[in-house]
């Protein structure tokens, strides 16, 4: 009988160890659902947030040079100036017909066919200011 009753004490032991297992399993359990819908609501406000950044950031860039914006209010703080527009003579080409074409340039003449002088007419009147 004695040999019976070991078996059901050590029985009794190890159940009490299961139990007590089970027991811290289930509450890691419930954290760890716990931090999985947290993480998704941060996942969904991260989401949100970077949308928003990018919005500001749009709107941060935009100034008179690349939106209907005036010029005055370039000069608001945190925006960017426009970047200055090139000017005339960058783009490559020289302004004229093509070369060799009749008319293409107005040459020097050696031997004009005739000048006619432009002088003005009547006196010089001063102008008082």
């Amino acid at each position: 009988m004695m040999a019976g009753y070991g078996r059901s004490v050590a029985f009794r032991a190890e159940f009490r160890v299961v139990r007590r297992r089970d027991a811290v399993i289930e509450a890691q359990v419930g954290m760890l659902e716990e931090w999985a819908a947290a993480a998704g609501e941060l996942r969904a406000d991260v989401v949100a947030l970077a949308a928003r950044v990018g919005q500001l950031r749009r709107r941060l860039g935009r100034n008179s040079g690349n939106s209907s914006m005036g010029p005055s209010a370039d000069d608001l703080p945190g925006r960017t100036p426009p970047s200055a527009k090139p000017r005339r003579g960058k783009g490559g080409r020289k302004p004229g017909g093509q070369p060799g074409a009749p008319g293409s340039h107005l040459a020097w003449s050696t031997g004009p066919d005739g000048t006619v002088p432009h002088f003005p007419t009547g006196r010089a009147r001063a102008v008082r200011t």
